[in-house]
């Protein structure tokens, strides 16, 4: 399987018992499977808040963060986590921001997923790095895997200035839209921090 969720506010992705009860009806003889980090007590904090921002409409949210960020905004996550990324894409679509795909896993997941529907950018919205180069600064949100940290990763190589013409500048917004994965926690103290 992939990305999952069992939080009680339920996104379009969220796992609840009672799914897990209607696949165990089926022909399915067995299910491996596991959510990140479910032994973490409360609620996934970026999680929420994007499904919030898009589903609910409620308080301080992702939308709200996209709309209000002066300069560009960078966000890099997991490049399967189909929902976080079609609420990116919809936040920056409502913030009138151009969103260009950063790495090679974002850019083939985020095709494979809009040729099969799961994902529904508006038309126009995913541009190229020469359009993106040109586009107003409050304009572009640069969508970038690596958020573990990977040093060759889009991320990794935005952060360090090594990513052609698109770069980390101040005055731009990076948003680290993933938690990090046990084991990794140096590697992603070494990608906030430079």
């Amino acid at each position: 399987s992939g990305d999952w969720s069992s939080d009680v506010c339920s996104s379009d992705l969220a796992l609840m018992p009672q799914d897990i009860h209607t696949v165990s009806r089926t022909r399915t003889q067995t299910l491996f499977d596991e959510e990140q980090q479910y032994i973490a007590p409360g609620l996934q904090t970026i999680a929420l808040l994007s499904e919030l921002s898009i589903s609910h409409g409620r308080g301080a949210t992702l939308t709200d963060l996209v709309a209000q960020c002066p300069g560009r905004l960078f966000v890099t996550t997991f490049a399967s986590n189909l929902h976080r990324l079609q609420s990116i894409l919809e936040a920056s679509a409502k913030a009138g921001r151009k969103v260009l795909l950063a790495g090679r896993s974002m850019q083939q997941n985020v095709q494979m997923a809009r040729e099969r529907g799961f994902l529904t950018p508006p038309r126009g919205l995913i541009v190229e790095a020469p359009e993106a180069v040109g586009l107003e600064a409050s304009r572009l949100t640069v969508l970038a895997s690596g958020c573990q940290g990977e040093p060759r990763s889009a991320m990794g190589r935005l952060a360090a200035g090594e990513y052609g013409t698109i770069r980390v500048e101040a005055g731009d917004t990076v948003i680290l839209a993933a938690r990090r994965i046990p084991g990794n926690e140096r590697a992603v103290g070494t990608l906030v921090n430079t």
